[in-house]
């Protein structure tokens, strides 16, 4: 057998991984000269394209470029969201994987590229498959041309002047070759001959000479040459992609926010807007501070000065007392605030306590005493005159206000005395008038006392033996807290009244404290009786006792002590009358009958129940204190201060309705209405007291103490 025929016959041998760097200088020549450019030693020579290598990282980047626009749209430019936060930047990383990704490889395979000796790629020469892509292995895979188990048809892309064609490997991965399409179907061609054995042309030694890797081969490189593929460098790519992508997401976010940031500031700034901009300092944007500052304050006085309103001038000053324009702002509104306020007393008055150090106040405390007593003098009541002379002591304004003021008592007190009022009642109003000007005071109490329960109690007594019959109790319609809630209606009834007598400015009434409950006789003994054996001790505990019973306040007073007496009246129902417990209309039940019909629910209930008649007593007692105080000289005369006292008697009418529907009304209801039906004269008895005739048991002159 010939030495060709034994080459032929030889096993194919398994792929070779030879690494660049085991080659040695004069190795790496001769591989640079057999398959470089025009050297003619490889049959086809397809260099690698990154386009084509890593055409599904290129593919997913304008996917990643949306992503990556959708994100930084996300609220851009908005004032209240004018900066992502950074987790946002682990979103911006995510989708810019892909750009992180190919430009890692890109740039792996830049620096693979510049460390080997031949040009990254795919060679096929007539003895082997050289795979020598550029990767972090620096290494090349030599398959034997036989392990070519076959070849594709060249694939052509429109607008691309490059063909692939796919071969594919024994035991190895295929590999995908891209070639100019002009030349594919060459390169075709030329690697199916190579991979058909044909008989051998010259000896041995021509075949290795013909051989690019001929004498890498007959070296002991060949021999440690490592059979394993070479390492993939993706997941490194992966890893070192991800860090890459990081920094670029964050680059992209702090990118993203300047610009926003810059953008919803500009905008809000230029359209003064106050609710953007105020919405920007709350979000913390980049130039929050310098926005709170100056563009905020600025854009509110802007919207404040436009809307011509003092009210949004005076919310700016107090929003922003720090702010640029506040000064002018404070000096406008003012100036606003005082040109409304300057002819009006309140409105001057309520400016002054605004505005104390206001330019304008010297001006304004000129002109209050004089629109003060013009509004006095307008209302004309003894209440606003009394304020201008405590208000602006020492002022013309004053004086005229006092003037104008005792013009209004006499005015008064002139009308009760051409009504023809008592002697008594006079010269109380009048002695009451000098009071009420002298301290400009404007209450006079109604004090009442509340009559003994035991009282009421001996009235029904008294009642039920006059009667000689059974009549409803009236003590329990008259008991002490039904009494003082009466006492609210006895009060209108009586403000009612005195303001026919003077007006209201002049004597204002209003409820005073209850008075004490008098002793009766066995109580005042007993509590003078550790006094009896010393005279001195026992006019001491009377004086006191009688002053813990008077109980003078002090103030201008009007008491009012009242009775309920029995006049010897018996109320009963009359069966002429609408009665109480009237189930129909009598008139109508009657009718009925006449004509032999009987209607139950129309005839009216019986009542038997017998009311007792009553009158009500009121002493009054007018009182006013002295106009100077006590006298610290004990042999000095005291002056007395005037006082009046009359009695009036209220009693109900000698009949009345009271219409309680189907059921019979309650005594208490009964006597209610009675009570109501007195107190409705008490008002024209009042007046009666002050300017008609009393009779002689009831009148009594002023008491001198």
């Amino acid at each position: 057998m010939s030495e060709s025929e034994t080459e032929a016959q030889r096993p194919v041998a398994s792929g070779r991984t030879i690494a660049f760097a085991s080659l040695s200088d004069t190795q790496r020549a001769e591989l640079v000269k057999s398959l470089g450019a025009g050297s003619g030693g490889a049959v086809v020579r397809a260099l690698d394209r990154f386009a084509a290598r890593e055409r599904l990282a290129l593919g997913m980047l304008p996917f990643s470029l949306v992503g990556i626009v959708a994100l930084a749209l996300a609220a851009f430019a908005d004032a209240c969201w004018p900066m992502q936060t950074w987790i946002w930047a682990v979103a911006y990383a995510t989708a810019s994987m892909p750009i992180a990704y190919a430009v890692t490889r890109a740039i792996g395979a830049r620096i693979a590229s510049q460390r080997m000796p031949i040009a990254p790629g795919v060679y096929v020469t007539s003895e082997d498959v050289i795979v020598a892509h550029a990767s972090a292995a620096a290494a090349m895979r030599i398959v034997p041309v036989s392990s070519i188990a076959a070849v594709g048809t060249p694939r052509r892309f429109p607008l691309s002047p490059y063909a692939e064609v796919t071969i594919w490997l024994e035991s190895e991965p295929a590999e995908t070759l891209s070639i100019p399409a002009i030349q594919a179907d060459e390169a075709v061609g030329a690697i199916e001959r190579v991979r058909e054995p044909t008989p051998a042309m010259g000896s041995a030694r021509d075949q290795r000479r013909r051989d690019p890797l001929g004498e890498i081969k007959r070296t002991t490189v060949w021999e440690r040459a490592s059979h394993a593929a070479p390492a993939s460098d993706v997941a490194r790519s992966v890893v070192v992609s991800a860090l890459v992508a990081l920094v670029l997401g964050a680059l992209l976010l702090v990118t993203r926010n300047t610009i926003s940031d810059r953008i919803a500031l500009q905008g809000a700034i230029a359209a003064h807007d106050v609710e953007a901009l105020r919405c920007y300092v709350e979000h913390e944007g980049v130039h929050a501070a310098d926005v709170a500052a100056n563009a905020l304050p600025h854009a509110a006085y802007q919207r404040a000065v436009t809307s011509g309103d003092l009210v949004a001038l005076g919310d700016y000053v107090t929003a922003y007392p720090e702010g640029p324009d506040t000064p002018a702002a404070r000096t406008a509104w003012i100036e606003g605030e005082f040109a409304i306020a300057r002819d009006d007393a309140w409105r001057l008055r309520a400016f002054l306590a605004r505005f104390p150090d206001a330019p304008q106040v010297g001006e304004a405390r000129e002109r209050l005493p004089r629109l003060a007593l013009a509004a006095a003098i307008q209302a004309d009541d003894v209440g606003s005159y009394a304020f201008v002379i405590r208000e602006h002591p020492g002022t013309t304004e004053a004086a005229e206000a006092a003037r104008r003021r005792s013009e209004r008592y006499t005015r008064v007190l002139d009308e009760i005395t051409a009504r023809g009022g008592r002697d008594e009642a006079i010269t109380f109003f009048r002695a009451l008038f000098a009071y009420l000007e002298a301290h400009e005071t404007h209450d006079v109490l109604v004090r009442f006392r509340t009559p003994s329960s035991e009282t009421l109690r001996d009235f029904d007594r008294i009642a039920s033996e006059l009667a000689e019959r059974a009549v409803e109790p009236i003590a329990p319609s008259f008991s002490r807290r039904l009494s003082e809630q009466r006492e609210a209606l006895v009060f209108d009834r009586l403000r009612e009244a005195f303001t026919e007598v003077a007006p209201r400015d002049v004597l204002p009434v209003v409820r005073g404290n209850q008075l004490p409950s008098l002793l009766t006789t066995e109580q005042r003994e007993a509590y003078l009786a550790p006094h009896l054996e010393d005279p001195d001790a026992l006019a001491a505990a009377t004086s006191a006792l009688d002053r813990d019973q008077d109980d003078d306040s002090g103030e201008p007073e009007i008491r009012i002590v009242y009775e309920v007496i029995p006049d010897g009246r018996l109320y009963t129902s009359s069966p002429e009358a609408a009665l109480p417990g009237m189930r129909g209309d009598p008139g109508l039940a009657a009718a009925l009958a006449r004509m032999g019909i009987r209607r139950p629910d129309l005839e009216p209930v019986q009542d038997d129940r017998a009311f007792v008649g009553f009158r009500i007593r009121f002493d009054i007692e007018m009182r006013t204190p002295p106009t100077s105080p006590p006298p610290t000289d004990v042999a000095a005369p005291t002056e007395l201060a005037p006082r009046a006292r009359f009695s009036i008697e209220v009693a109900p009418p000698p009949s009345f309705h009271m219409d309680a529907g189907e059921d019979l009304a309650s005594a208490g209801a009964i006597y209610e209405a009675m009570a109501t039906e007195a107190f409705d004269r008490l008002g024209a008895e009042l007046l009666q007291g002050f300017f008609g005739t009393i009779h002689a048991a009831d009148a009594a002159a002023p008491i001198e103490e």
